[in-house]
C-alpha cells in the first residue's frame, strides 16, 4: 500500500514528466496541449486500480486511500497537480 503512497508523493513532488506508463499504456498528458489536463487526471484516476487497490478507482478512491494511509490530498489538490502539470 505504501508504493501508492509513495507514487502519489513522487507525482506531486518530483512531477508527472518521470511517471511511468500505467497497465494499459495511459500515461500523463504533454505540458502545453489542449488535453493535458484530461489525460493526466485520467492517470491519476487510474494509478490506484494500477496499484492493485480494490475499491480505489478515480480520484476520489485515490484521495480516499491516501487519507486512510495518513497521505492526504483531496479531489481539488489533485486536480491542481495537474493543472500545475500541463502549466510548468
Amino acid at each position: 500500500m505504501r508504493k501508492l503512497t509513495a507514487a502519489a508523493f513522487a507525482v506531486g513532488a518530483v512531477g508527472l514528466a518521470a511517471a511511468p506508463a500505467l497497465a494499459g499504456g495511459s500515461q500523463p498528458g504533454t505540458p502545453g496541449e489542449p488535453r493535458c489536463h484530461g489525460q493526466t487526471v485520467a492517470y491519476l484516476a487510474q494509478l490506484a486500480g494500477s496499484a492493485g487497490i480494490s475499491g480505489a478507482n478515480g480520484l476520489g478512491g485515490l484521495a480516499r486511500y491516501l487519507a486512510a494511509n495518513g497521505d492526504s490530498l483531496s479531489v481539488p489538490q489533485l486536480q491542481q497537480i495537474a493543472d500545475q502539470y500541463c502549466t510548468s
